[in-house]
């Protein structure tokens, strides 16, 4: 879990006012599995996404004291990485990337062989039903699910309305809870 609002502004101050190369690289080590799991949700290549993420945060670095002003760094981040992977996408189109492992993990439990292998099955379903999702619904569904992102943060990262943010959570809970059910039943 990222830090606090309050603690991620103490850094981008840092950074910022004094180019404090320690604040930065706690931004970088902070960040670096969410935006890179978030990026590899759109463009399927983890090289890709490690390459867009180092870019992004390069030019945080560039901006100097400009960086001050950005009020929500997370979504700033989030919003930059997101557009330098669209522009990658446009860029590259027709281009099929291997899609590698899905994001979602589960703790594992050490109680029973029985209970590991239900665990496994049970992650396994729920990586199909999200596999299923449109992508779109995947990207807002990860964002919300995984990162923590509030519905207006995702947002303002996707320059899309609030409501169209519930649509695909709807969407996306509704076929989850569909093909879960199907499998619990089958």
């Amino acid at each position: 879990m990222l830090p606090n609002f309050t603690e991620i502004s103490n850094l981008q101050n840092a950074v910022a006012k004094n180019s404090d190369e320690s604040a930065y690289r706690k931004l970088f080590v902070l960040f670096y599995t969410p935006v890179i799991r978030f990026a590899k949700a759109i463009i399927h290549s983890e090289e890709v996404a490690e390459e867009l993420y180092a870019d992004a945060m390069m030019k945080i670095w560039l901006m100097g004291p400009k960086l001050e002003q950005v009020i929500d760094f997370r979504v700033y981040l989030f919003t930059l990485v997101k557009n330098s992977a669209f522009n990658h996408l446009k860029k590259y189109k027709g281009y099929n990337y291997v899609e590698l492992d899905d994001l979602e993990t589960f703790p594992i439990s050490n109680e029973t062989p029985i209970n590991h292998i239900i665990e496994k099955e049970l992650e396994q379903s729920l990586k199909k039903a999200i596999d299923t999702l449109p992508p779109k619904c995947q990207v807002v569904y990860r964002l919300v699910k995984n990162e923590g992102f509030s519905y207006k943060q995702v947002s303002e990262i996707l320059s899309i309305s609030t409501n169209t943010i519930e649509g695909h959570m709807t969407n996306a809970l509704k076929k989850i809870t569909f093909h879960m059910r199907k499998h619990l039943n089958s």
